[in-house]
């Protein structure tokens, strides 16, 4: 094993697994219905929304760990864009299905 050179440990282990990956990094929208918003809030370290939804931003690096971890969230959580991300959800949902 070869540490790389720009690896740091300390933040490392402060990221969320979506936000270590080598995909392309982009932005994701995500909107947390009223059920579920308080435990996403804790989770991700931001204000919570009171009694409402809750919507971030969300900087995803590993496309596959964020699919993962929004699915966790069933019906409550919503990837609002950007769309190829989106798409990416509902073919994971779309294959369970026909798996099941």
């Amino acid at each position: 094993f070869e540490r790389p050179k720009r690896f740091q440990v300390k933040r490392a282990m402060s990221m969320h697994p979506w936000e270590a990956g080598t995909d392309e990094a982009v932005d994701a929208t995500v909107r947390f219905d009223p059920d579920v918003a308080w435990w996403a809030a804790r989770h991700l370290g931001v204000e919570g929304p009171g009694d409402g939804p809750l919507q971030v931003e969300l900087q995803v690096a590993n496309r596959d760990a964020f699919v993962g971890w929004v699915l966790g969230f069933g019906p409550d959580a919503e990837v609002l864009g950007p769309d190829d991300l989106r798409q990416q959800v509902l073919a994971r949902i779309e294959a369970a299905v026909r798996a099941a």
